[in-house]
């Protein structure tokens, strides 16, 4: 039997994992609420008398065991033999996934993973993934039989009193088993997306049957795709055959669920069910006769079985529109003239490229209203006559396109179409032949200006989701996930309560005190003037992007991006945020040997990074010691480096000449690193430690190195050790240096997340980023 890869499977595994992504997130979250949850449902059931939660439980778990094994005799009795193979191998990896899941849990030995799990903080040998669930879901949905209505409801009851069961007896919760379900129906979808599931294509001979009175045979039938045919009636009508089934149901779901959520007012008509396709296509194609234009006739739609629908319809043989077509303008003004007639009976063609028209005898017949929109807005219809503008200027020229167009719609209407002149608002089709005629737009906006048309700030904005607000959006959720995430461990109301507040309210202003180091640092080398105010703002927002990037990653990134906004040139954008990253480091250095001068502890603090980081500190200083001392390695970099130097040498030499430069970068760099001492000796000071200055100094400057070169996002985890370990060994007691890196992480990195948040929205919208 011909097996098939469903586009709709792949459609249910993205909701699936997004879905239990989502709650196993909101658990983890609200670790103590769903446990309270979990704890009213439990209180609430076992209100019931006690007979029947015996006997509903015990009948469930019955059909637990018995219900795998129908699934497996209907699928023998109808003769599926490799499906069933597949079922079982589909529960014995759900299974084994299941219990190593239980195994994981049970040795990370995480009180709050296990609350999520299992409810209760007290770990001990439950095991919370319900293995049995997860593998009867996975075997009904190798086998399919969740698609057909009697056993989905009998699945859903059955697996449903298992679940239920399980909480009851307080091994695991409600997310646990929400999970399992989840786990096994996305095995399942996995499986029938690697290896196929069985086509529920008719047999031609079915179709062929369902259409008795066109007296068709298959012998006559030619193929053009798995799916569509060419035939010719006994009239001598040539005709098109095309099936509309389960296996293609949903094709493109992805990619129009994207364009859906990113534009406006603009559906692709991709996506959708085959009865949705088939609906539309009858719809538009009886729109568009009964409005007079030349389209193919529709003979017959039906359904063949619940899984198949079969299409009849004239076959349009046409001729190609290029541009070696004899009387090209009239051609184009006939083109002009159907979809003229197209739009006053409210129908949007949505596929309004020439590929959509062609020549039959000397007249334009649409050849394509497969994704036609019936009762259409304006804004669709403008987005045709948009696309065929485009589509006749590669032609005829863009002077030539608006002459035509404006003998069929009202300057106000090629107007508003001009308006949408963008490449997102066009088809595939469109956007892959502009990549060919790169000038059109523009030649076209020019045409348009000469009738009088203002194409500056006039574009209409049809996007609602920008790639950049999707990241924004996306670094947002993930933000916000990991302040809550980490803030629900540590206790705020006894750091706050145990801590002076004068001390913590002087702690901000030396926090607040560091962005205007950084802006003076990153101002110093930059010639041309920019806006300050934007400047400072950018330090904030900066801070917010930390939490995703390395530290040091993130403030380049956003100094560079802010300055090429402000009308820098990228090459010397980038040599003034390098030139700045290189004076900062080389202040933080110079103060580090003065302060353990002055200190002369310099060996009685003890650190000991990661041995990953030493490992790479030294291949890096060993490689360019490599490439500069062989010919080969030299020219490399030489080769490598010259677009960069070209570009920043100018920058370079300009600074070197103008020493002030250097002292203003150099006071930010300082201001900037004194503020953050000062901020955590304010802290030390908050908790009622009088720890010396210049030690605080050293601790400061030394973990801040050493923090600085983590990975992780903000330098999470590793600020936070090295502080905690530089505390204790300058003499705090264990609590308290956890309490004053706390405090001082709270105040320098958690709280500027949100102002730093609003200052790059604000900066976006102002085009300042």
């Amino acid at each position: 039997m011909p097996r098939a890869r469903r586009p709709v499977d792949l459609a249910r595994l993205f909701v699936a994992i997004g879905l239990g992504a989502l709650i196993f997130a909101a658990g983890n979250l609200a670790a103590q609420a769903t446990t309270g949850l979990q704890s009213d449902i439990v209180q609430a059931t076992r209100l019931l008398p006690t007979l029947l939660i015996v006997l509903i439980t015990a009948i469930g778990g019955t059909f637990a065991v018995i219900l795998p094994a129908a699934y497996v005799v209907i699928a023998i009795i109808e003769r599926k033999f490799r499906l069933v193979l597949e079922a079982q191998l589909a529960a014995l990896i759900a299974a084994l996934i299941a219990i190593a899941g239980n195994n994981l849990i049970a040795t990370i030995q995480t009180p709050s993973l296990y609350a999520v799990f299992v409810g209760r903080y007290q770990i001990d040998s439950a095991a919370p993934i319900n293995v049995l669930l997860a593998a009867t879901l996975a075997i009904a949905v190798v086998l399919r039989l969740t698609e057909r209505k009697s056993w989905s409801i009998v699945t859903i009851a059955v697996t449903g009193i298992l679940g239920w069961s399980t909480v009851l007896a307080g091994s695991a919760t409600l997310i646990s088993q929400v999970l399992s379900a989840v786990g096994g129906i996305s095995v399942g979808l996995i499986f029938r997306l690697i290896l196929g599931t069985p086509s529920t294509r008719p047999s031609l001979d079915q179709v062929v049957a369902e259409l008795s009175e066109f007296e068709l045979s298959t012998a006559n039938l030619t193929e053009i795709t798995p799916t569509t045919y060419r035939a010719t009636l006994k009239s001598g009508k040539a005709v098109r055959l095309e099936i509309l089934d389960r296996d293609a149901d949903r094709a493109g779901f992805i990619s129009a669920l994207w364009r859906t959520l990113r534009l406006r007012g603009i559906e692709s008509g991709a996506g959708f069910s085959m009865r949705t396709k088939a609906e539309r296509l009858t719809l538009a194609n009886l729109a568009a006769r009964n409005a007079g234009i030349a389209a193919a006739e529709l003979f017959a739609i039906k359904e063949v079985t619940a899984d198949a629908i079969v299409v009849l319809r004239e076959e349009v043989l046409t001729e190609e529109i290029t541009a070696n077509t004899p009387n090209l303008n009239q051609v184009l003004d006939q083109v002009w003239h159907q979809l003229a007639k197209l739009h006053q009976s409210d129908i949007a063609h949505r596929q309004a490229t020439l590929d959509s028209f062609g020549l039959q005898n000397g007249k334009i017949v649409v050849s394509n209203l497969d994704y036609a929109v019936v009762a259409a807005s304006k804004l669709l219809m403008a987005l045709d006559v948009a696309e065929l503008l485009l589509a006749t200027t590669h032609l005829v020229g863009a002077e030539s396109a608006v002459d035509i167009a404006s003998k069929h719609y009202s300057t106000s209407k090629v107007f508003f179409a001009g308006r949408l002149l963008q490449p997102i608002a066009m088809s595939s089709t469109s956007r892959a032949k502009l990549k060919n005629n790169k000038s059109s737009l523009a030649d076209l906006r020019t045409a348009l200006a000469n009738l009088g048309f203002e194409p500056d700030g006039t574009v209409i904005n049809i996007e609602r989701l920008k790639p950049r607000n999707i990241i924004l959006l996306v670094v947002s959720v993930a933000a916000g996930y990991a302040i809550l995430n980490q803030l629900a461990e540590v206790n705020l109301i006894q750091i706050f309560t145990t801590a002076d507040p004068s001390w913590v309210l002087i702690a901000l202003v030396f926090s607040s005190l560091t962005y205007i180091g950084a802006t003076f640092s990153l101002t110093a080398f930059v010639s041309q003037k920019v806006s300050w105010l934007h400047a400072l703002i950018a330090q904030l927002a900066a801070k917010f992007i930390t939490l995703v990037t390395p530290p040091a990653v993130g403030a380049v990134s956003v100094n560079v991006r802010f300055l090429q906004r402000s009308g820098i040139h990228p090459g010397i954008a980038g040599a003034s945020v390098a030139i700045s990253q290189v004076a900062m480091f080389g202040t933080h250095l110079l103060m580090i040997l003065i302060v353990s001068v002055i200190a002369g502890t310099s060996t009685d603090l003890r650190f000991d990074p990661p041995r990953w980081v030493l490992l790479t500190v030294i291949s890096i200083g060993l490689f360019f010691l490599l490439m500069l001392s062989i010919p080969i390695g030299r020219n490399w970099l030489t080769k490598v480096t010259s677009n960069l130097r070209s570009q920043t040498s100018a920058a370079v030499l300009k600074s070197l000449t103008e020493p002030k430069r250097f002292l203003i970068s150099a006071f930010g760099s300082v201001l900037m690193n004194l503020s953050y001492i000062l901020c955590l000796a304010a802290t030390i000071r908050a908790f009622g430690n009088n720890t010396d200055l210049i030690t605080v100094a050293f601790i400061y400057l030394a973990g801040a190195t050493l923090g600085s070169l983590a990975p992780t996002p903000g330098g999470l985890g590793a600020v936070e050790a090295v502080l905690v370990a530089a505390l204790t060994a300058g003499g705090l007691p264990a609590a308290t240096a956890i309490s004053v890196t706390l405090l001082y992480r709270l105040v320098t990195f958690w709280l500027p997340i949100l102002p730093g948040w609003i200052g790059f929205n604000y900066l976006t919208r102002k085009q300042a980023l």
